[in-house]
């Protein structure tokens, strides 16, 4: 076997049984959980079943986020939980392998793309949100293959898929911009072409759906995230401490490379430093050029992300794939120290200091939980967890099995694999017994409304419509008169009012969704009545309420 051939089998052994490692953790996800993913699941059935997205149903993300979906829906012909959830962990395994290949043509250090790729799949964050379809991670994973394209210079397929990560979501657009940056000032003649082909790729994706969907492709796509904005919520500062407890070594990795650049760039002559532009070409000191560009990117979306009034924990996820590269580029360099001290006994200072940094932030980081709302008040407490449910064989869940802990302490370290397992102990299990209530007591006909982050997954088991496609309800659309809470009452009371189709069960959840709102309970009890009750462990008391039979007309 030539050595070429010798070592795409290594690399292919290598990824594969971190991909088998990764998915066997991910299995534990494939149940249902309260999660706006439930949207995305009903939105892609009505795709799938010749529904347009902005004309025919509020859509409020690019629509290459429904894309994975439709296609699944159309392979398995039908609703199918497992494949639908096998979408954002797939994405997050499809990342990590272009990390690994991006790490490894950088510093060509098998370990340090090995490291690399670990890191990034079994962080915390990336764990639990791979369980989710939020279309983070799809956008990523775009994203990232655009950054492994721009690297190994497919400059026009770097631009296509830069298109698709932006029409995925936009909140990739600043790290669009930089990877675009990086293959201009390479070549300009080479950025143009990516520019050229990103552009045509989002018109050519998004222009069919701007022109079915008119006013509502704006403001699914545009107008709701700009008012929505406006409104508080969860803020940078929020959000911050729990992820850098959590995500401590990731977020922080661009910091630890910096001295690793300085003193990289301090060993250039110095005639050759003049030129400030060669440091970020790609074609030269790659190790530069590429740390240089992922810790603008890094500086770039924490400015970001700190200009947000609304930031969710999944948005940090953005920062990853660069702060990756930067970690694997110091894992390279910090080992390749190591190595010389031990043999020569040179870059002593760099390696001892090196290990003081990481050595530091082994410390550092476990005072992050100090600063967490739940801290002070549950301290020392302990929380017990079932074992998460997987559909694989008892036997394979062994090693799993082997790190479980079924006890936590508040305030004790642990590995966030371990924390990781505890969230996917949150399923809705109380799904099942609703979809039986209604397959028992609904009608051929029966619509269904209610709180969007359960009720589509409700619909989607239990074969019934929701109401005139109004799938997600979120409360910022209301408070962002996308449509007002009054026009949506009046719609059901028209629908109540005829003959067929009526909306005879709507499923809330009163401390949350649209449940919680003023407006709707009134509606509620003047026309609905409680037909049964529903106690989660985790997600509060679902109330299913059944129409009453003369409905009050307001």
């Amino acid at each position: 076997m030539n050595p070429a051939k010798q070592k795409y089998v290594v690399d292919v052994l290598i990824l594969s049984t971190i991909v088998c490692i990764f998915s066997l953790f991910k299995s534990y996800s494939l149940n249902p959980y309260v999660s706006d993913s439930n949207i995305y699941f009903y939105d892609a059935w009505l795709m799938a079943n010749g529904h347009i997205p902005y004309r025919d149903f509020f859509f409020a993300h690019p629509v290459f986020h429904l894309i994975p979906g439709w296609i699944m829906m159309m392979i398995t012909s039908e609703f199918n939980l497992n494949a639908m959830k096998m979408i954002p962990s797939t994405a997050a395994a499809a990342t990590g392998i272009f990390l690994y290949l991006i790490v490894l043509r950088v510093v060509n250090r098998r370990g340090a793309a090995v490291a690399s790729i670990l890191l990034f799949l079994f962080s915390y964050d990336l764990l639990r949100a791979s369980s989710h379809w939020t279309g983070i991670n799809l956008s990523l994973c775009w994203m990232t293959l655009a950054f492994l394209l721009a690297v190994v210079q497919k400059h026009k397929a770097c631009g296509i898929v830069l298109g698709i990560s932006i029409s995925t979501g936009i909140y990739t657009l600043p790290g669009a911009m930089i990877i675009l940056g990086s293959v201009f000032v390479k070549k300009p003649l080479h950025g143009f072409y990516c520019i050229v082909t990103a552009f045509l790729a989002v018109i050519a994706i998004n222009l069919p759906f701007l022109l079915w969907g008119g006013k509502g492709f704006i403001d699914g796509v545009f107008l709701f995230h700009f008012l929505k904005s406006t409104l508080q919520g969860g803020s940078f500062l929020d959000q911050i401490d729990h992820l850098l407890f959590h995500n401590f070594f990731v977020l922080s990795a661009p910091l630890y490379l910096l001295p690793v650049l300085v003193i990289q760039i301090k060993k250039i002559k110095p005639e050759n430093r003049i030129d400030f532009l060669n440091l970020f070409k790609l074609s030269g000191n790659s190790f530069i050029s590429t740390g240089l560009w992922c810790l603008i990117a890094w500086i770039v979306y924490i400015l970001f992300l700190m200009s947000l009034k609304r930031v969710y924990h999944y948005y940090f996820l953005l920062v990853f794939p660069f702060s990756i590269v930067c970690a694997g580029l110091f894992i390279s360099t910090f080992f390749e120290n190591l190595k010389i001290c031990l043999k020569k006994r040179s870059a002593l200072y760099q390696t001892l200091f090196f290990s003081m940094l990481i050595i530091a932030g082994g410390f550092v980081y476990p005072f992050f939980e100090q600063l967490l709302p739940y801290y002070q008040k549950q301290k020392g407490q302990i929380k017990q967890y079932s074992f998460p449910i997987s559909p694989l064989p008892t036997s394979l869940q062994i090693p799993v099995r082997l790190l479980w802990n079924s006890d936590r302490k508040v305030g004790k370290r642990y590995a966030g694999i371990q924390y990781y397992l505890w969230h996917e102990t949150r399923v809705f299990s109380e799904a099942e017994q609703i979809v039986d209530v209604l397959k028992t007591y609904a009608n051929k006909g029966d619509r269904l409304f209610g709180d969007s982050t359960s009720t589509p997954l409700i619909a989607l088991f239990s074969h019934l419509m929701i109401f005139d496609n109004f799938v997600d309800t979120n409360t910022m659309r209301f408070k962002a008169a996308l449509p007002n809470l009054e026009s949506l009452i009046s719609k059901l009371l028209a629908a109540n009012t005829s003959k067929k189709n009526k909306v005879n069960w709507i499923l809330i959840n009163p401390a949350k969704g649209v449940g919680r709102l003023t407006v709707f309970k009134q509606f509620l009890k003047k026309n609905y009545t409680p037909f049964k009750y529903f106690k989660t462990r985790y997600s509060g008391t679902y109330i299913l309420m059944k129409l009453k039979i003369t409905p009050t007309i307001q």
